[in-house]
Order: C-alpha cells, then sequence, then structure tokens
C-alpha cells in the first residue's frame, strides 16, 4: 500500500511540458489525417506517397540535428564529434535502432496483404489489439505494472476504437455471406487477411515498447533523444527509399521523384515530421501506451471534424458509442496515473 501511493505522489509531479507534448501529438495526429484526406482528394495531380515518407524521414533527420546542435549550443565540431562517436564507434547501439525500422517495414507489408484480404472496418476494428499487445509488452520488456482500472481501460479502449470504425454491414458479409460458406478461397482470403492484422499488431506493439526503452536509456550511456531519432531516422530512410523505388520505381524514372508535389503536399509532410519527433518525445517523457490513448482520442477529433467542418460523414450511432468509450477509457486510465 505503501509503495502504491508513493508510485501516485511520484505521477503527480510530472511537468507540465510532458502534456503539451501529449496534446501536440493529438492536435498533429489529427492534422494529418485532415490534411492527407484533403491531399488525394483536392489535388488534380497526383503525388507518390512512398516518396512522401522518404521526404519525411528526411526532414525528421535534418531536424534532430538541428536540436542536437542546439542541445550543444550551437557547437558545431562536437555536435559532429558526437554523431561520429554513436553513429560509428559505438555502432552496436546504432545497429540496435534497424530493429524497429525493420519490423515497421514489415509490419506495412503486412497490413498491405489485410487490406487486399478484409473489408476496412473489420481490418480497422481487429488492428486495435495493438492497444493490448503494446500493454503486454510493456508488462513483460518494461516491468511495468498496471492496475486493474488500467487493464480494464485498456479493454474498453480497445472496444471504442473498433466501435467507432466498425459497420454493420461490413461484418455481416462476414457472419452471412452465403459466398463463406460455399467459396473456400474466399476463406482463405479472410483467414490470411486476419492473421496479417494480428501478426502486425503484435509487431506494431513489440516495435512501440522496444523504441521506448531504446529511448528511456536504460543502460549506463546516456543517449540524447535527438541522437536516438538519428539513429533511427538513418535506418527508417534506408528502407523508406528502399521500398519507394520498389514500389514506384517507374513512376519516378516516368515523371520525376517529385511528381505533384504542392504546397498541400510539403505542408503534410512537414507535420509528418514533426509528428515523429512528438512520437519520440511522447514514448521517452511518458510511455507507449499514452500514445495509443492520444492516437485513440485524435480519431474521435478528426471524426468530429469530418462531420460538422468537411460533411464528408455522418453521425452514427456507432461513432457516439465508440467516442464514449474512448474517452471514459481515457478518463479512467489517466486517473491511475
Amino acid at each position: 500500500m505503501a509503495a502504491q501511493e508513493k508510485d501516485n505522489a511520484q505521477a503527480v509531479v510530472r511537468p507540465w511540458w510532458h502534456y503539451a507534448i501529449l496534446v501536440g501529438l493529438i492536435a498533429q495526429t489529427t492534422t494529418v489525417v485532415i490534411v492527407m484526406r484533403m491531399s488525394f482528394t483536392k489535388q488534380k495531380k497526383e503525388y507518390l506517397p512512398t516518396v512522401a515518407v522518404v521526404m519525411m524521414e528526411i526532414g525528421k533527420m535534418v531536424a534532430s540535428v538541428l536540436l542536437l546542435l542546439s542541445e550543444h549550443n550551437g557547437n558545431v565540431d562536437r555536435t559532429v564529434k558526437l554523431i561520429h562517436e554513436e553513429m560509428v564507434v559505438n555502432y552496436k547501439g546504432t545497429l540496435l535502432t534497424a530493429v524497429p525500422a525493420l519490423i515497421y517495414t514489415f509490419q506495412t507489408n503486412l497490413l498491405y496483404i489485410a487490406s487486399n484480404n478484409l473489408e476496412g472496418a473489420v481490418m480497422q476494428a481487429t488492428a486495435q489489439l495493438k492497444i493490448l499487445t503494446t500493454a503486454l509488452f510493456s508488462v513483460f520488456i518494461l516491468g511495468r505494472r498496471l492496475s486493474y482500472v488500467q487493464w480494464g481501460s485498456l479493454l474498453v479502449l480497445m472496444t471504442g476504437v473498433a466501435v467507432i470504425h466498425s459497420k454493420k454491414e461490413d461484418f455481416q458479409k462476414l457472419s452471412s455471406n452465403s459466398t463463406l460458406r460455399e467459396d473456400q478461397k474466399h476463406v482463405d482470403n479472410i483467414m490470411t487477411g486476419l492473421m496479417c492484422v494480428i501478426l502486425a499488431a503484435i509487431t506494431s506493439g513489440f516495435a512501440g515498447v522496444y523504441i521506448e526503452k531504446i529511448l528511456k536509456n536504460q543502460g549506463q550511456n546516456e543517449v540524447s533523444l535527438w541522437m536516438r531519432n538519428i539513429q533511427l531516422s538513418t535506418f527508417s530512410l534506408l528502407f523508406a527509399t528502399m521500398g519507394a523505388y520498389v514500389k514506384d520505381g517507374d513512376k519516378i524514372e516516368e515523371k520525376g521523384i517529385l511528381q505533384g508535389f504542392t504546397a498541400m503536399v510539403w505542408f503534410l509532410v512537414f507535420i509528418n515530421g514533426v509528428g515523429g519527433l512528438c512520437v519520440a518525445a511522447v514514448t521517452k517523457y511518458l510511455d507507449s501506451i499514452i500514445k495509443n490513448f492520444a492516437g485513440a482520442l485524435s480519431i474521435t477529433f478528426t471524426g468530429f471534424i469530418s462531420i460538422s467542418i468537411l460533411h464528408d460523414s455522418e453521425f452514427t450511432m456507432h461513432f457516439v458509442i465508440g467516442c464514449f468509450m474512448v474517452i471514459t477509457a481515457t478518463v479512467l486510465y489517466a486517473s491511475k496515473l
């Protein structure tokens, strides 16, 4: 009991800027979804999303270098020496950051396969298993302890987000469509899609907690957050560039790498890069579970904006119930921080 009271007392004294970063992440995630939707629907020329990811990683790396430089009072020599030491001399630490980059690349391919075999709402609902897998890996890898209320709030959060994404007609296709019984190939497609999205949720949870372990520097050598970001961006940029040329190599050779890039697309690249820095900061100073809550709250805000401002969606009972569950779960989890 005394230990629990001590933990609660420590939780109360979080600096205000921890929560400012969290609010910033929620705002950034909401903005990204809205701007991304507009970039696909309002633009006359199509751009290559794979190239946008590459540009985002470049921007994130440049920003991390500048922030690291600022951390050392603008001393270029000292900053360059530190980057060389951490990237080359202490190469083992750098190689550790390749793990989440590889996992996220694998996860993207899994979701691509799942999207070709499942209805969109079913895929989105099943993908919310990442909320539970993140919590489980936090317990097993980081030794984090969660109260019964927090476990309950995670279940409510996962269900709430799934309800927001769900469409009754999509799930009816899984249970009452005659082809499900008659066409074995269709059944196999559904099983393949479900297995891929479940595996993606598991890898997402592991990668998020793995990055948290790296960023929180539980070893003896203290490494700057921005230095870790440079290491992570190095491999992310490598895999993103490979992915862009594998998927869109022909289009890049035909029309150029920056085809379709407008001010809106560059703004999207910018806020995505900012989001990457916010995610790293939230993961380091808060945790991966809270990051999932930020994502869930962003979904509700995006829904409200889509309905009330963009008018490309409508209020449904699923949306109202799901939002209520997300907000309730957030309040319950926060009450035990």
